[in-house]
């Protein structure tokens, strides 16, 4: 026998205190709907939240970029060729034109890095 269904899936309905039922209408000038429009797409929030957190003085972070695809990639190579250099110098084989080959493109990888995200 199965159990009755209590209740329909998904979110817990709020309780009456939870509820964002009052609104609260302000004039701003322009400039001003210009910079909280600015700040809140910076935070990666509505305008409401951001004014929301901004009025109760809550944390206002800045998410921070997501770093290239590309350059994830290359990074993860490196890490690649890292691994097969050990795995050779644990078996005695000697690898230093390739260790300095490999030297080289971390430094160029990291050079890129840094431009990009200045």
């Amino acid at each position: 026998m199965s159990k009755p269904i209590t209740g329909r899936g998904g979110r817990p309905i709020k309780q009456k205190a939870e509820k964002r039922c009052i609104q609260i209408n302000i004039r701003i000038t322009i400039a001003e709907d210009h910079y909280y429009r600015q700040q809140a797409a910076k935070a990666g929030l509505t305008v409401a939240e951001y004014l929301r957190r901004a009025g109760l003085n809550l944390a206002i972070s800045v998410p921070r970029p997501m770093a290239d695809a590309q350059l994830i990639r290359e990074v993860n190579a490196i890490g690649v060729n890292i691994n097969q250099i050990a795995r050779a110098a644990n078996r005695g084989q000697d690898q230093r034109d390739f260790w300095q080959t490999l030297a080289e493109k971390v430094a160029n990888t990291l050079d890129e890095l840094v431009k990009r995200s200045a």
